[in-house]
């Protein structure tokens, strides 16, 4: 179980491709079993052949698209079938099926309506759609679908091969709410200025030691922009692998936004094969620094973030008043891992091994690869007096 957490820890790890994408693969194929146990076979044999069919793709498969289909199939099942076969059969092929009302497809970003009667025709880079909402035609570019009239923006591709596609806003979310990436768009992904700096933000994240960029599209397929300001919640794990981004941001901005949320993604992926602490028990430890308490399953969770986005902002170039500020979120980086986290995980009882080995595997790949100096802050923030309260054991939500 310690080798799987640490190919969680950070790209610098041998296994942080295979890994995950094991994980995602396993999703991949729990769905299609879920699929395949709801349509009704006498009505709709054809789309069953079809599902089981399909060859599991050796990478690409965490994506929103799996969130999509468990979501239709809470609506009718056909429609979950039609958007599994959509999002994931890669070869030419022809499907005809019949839905019981309107619904919505869900494809690298763009948002089709479908209804009644669907006809589906997928030829060499083409596939086309055609339904009693209407008619929508895709081509494929760097691996993702492309609609021609539709509002998202396909980045260029990094080393992986796969497009980062930028999908419009729908309606504004409730704060702390995650949009919803099916509702119809009325606005463009964000202006010029956002989709060059995230360009600029994947260039820096390309040239970062640990390959950074790789690691986050490998998490991350695209994102769902939403206007600055937004206090939404920027990932949810009913939509794998994607992100809601605020428009309007600058660079080093976008970076730490991209990596925490590559962060999220793989603690997701990391929660669906091993337990992190012990089941049934939990830490609370104060932090005089917030002047609160903290878990220590949240500790480890921001240990993880500030880590990754230590290695990524420390190997960033920069020039004159940027590389002020970027040395002001390093510091502050440090100064969180230090303050609300080294003190509650170097002495955390309620890890499991694979938690333990998780956070091992993070100070090491720091000590290995980043800036030792962290250690030192901690002198810094030594509570006085009586502020310090030690951990507070909880079992089965009773404290003891």
């Amino acid at each position: 179980m310690e080798s799987i957490a640490r190919a969680f820890a950070s790209p610098y790890e041998a296994e942080s491709a295979t890994l995950p994408a094991l994980v995602a693969l396993r999703v991949f194929e729990r769905t299609r079993k879920t699929v395949l146990s709801a349509i009704d076979p006498q009505a709709s044999d054809a789309a069953g052949i079809m599902i089981a069919a399909i060859a599991p793709p050796a990478s690409g498969t965490w994506k929103p698209e799996l969130g999509v289909v468990s979501h239709a199939l809470e609506q009718q099942p056909m429609l979950a079938a039609l958007q599994f076969i959509l999002a994931f059969h890669h070869d030419p092929f022809e499907f005809t099926c019949t839905l019981e009302r309107e619904g919505s497809i869900f494809l690298d970003g763009h948002v089709v309506s479908v209804a009644g009667d669907v006809h589906v025709l997928a030829t060499e880079g083409m596939l086309t759609l055609r339904s009693q909402a209407g008619d929508a035609s895709f081509g494929t570019r760097h691996g993702r679908k492309v609609l021609a009239d539709s509002l998202a923006f396909l980045l260029p591709p990094g080393a992986d091969g796969q497009g980062f596609y930028m999908m419009a806003p729908g309606p504004p979310a409730r704060p702390a709410i995650f949009p919803d990436p099916l509702a119809p768009a009325h606005s463009l992904p964000g202006d010029m200025t956002t989709s060059t700096t995230l360009v600029q933000a994947f260039a820096a994240l390309d040239a970062t030691r640990g390959a950074y960029g790789t690691w986050v599209r490998g998490a991350l397929a695209g994102a769902c922009m939403v206007p600055k300001g937004n206090d939404v919640a920027a990932t949810s794990p009913r939509f794998p692998g994607l992100v809601a981004l605020p428009c309007g941001l600058d660079r080093l901005d976008y970076i730490e936004v991209l990596v925490v949320a590559a962060c999220h993604q793989r603690l997701c992926q990391l929660a669906l094969v091993m337990n992190l602490g012990a089941a049934g028990r939990e830490e609370v430890q104060y932090v005089p620094a917030r002047r609160s308490y903290l878990t220590s399953r949240r500790a480890l969770t921001a240990a993880h973030e500030h880590i990754n986005v230590l290695l990524a902002l420390e190997s960033v170039e920069a020039e004159g008043a940027e590389r002020r500020d970027l040395e002001r979120r390093i510091e502050r980086r440090r100064l969180m891992l230090a303050t609300d986290c080294l003190p509650i995980l170097d002495t955390s009882d309620i890890l499991s091994e694979g938690g333990a080995e998780l956070w091992r595997r993070l100070k090491t790949c720091l000590e290995d690869h980043g800036d030792d100096r962290v250690h030192d802050v901690i002198s810094l923030v030594e509570p006085a007096g009586n502020e310090s309260v030690g951990p507070q054991i909880l079992v089965a939500g009773v404290a003891t």
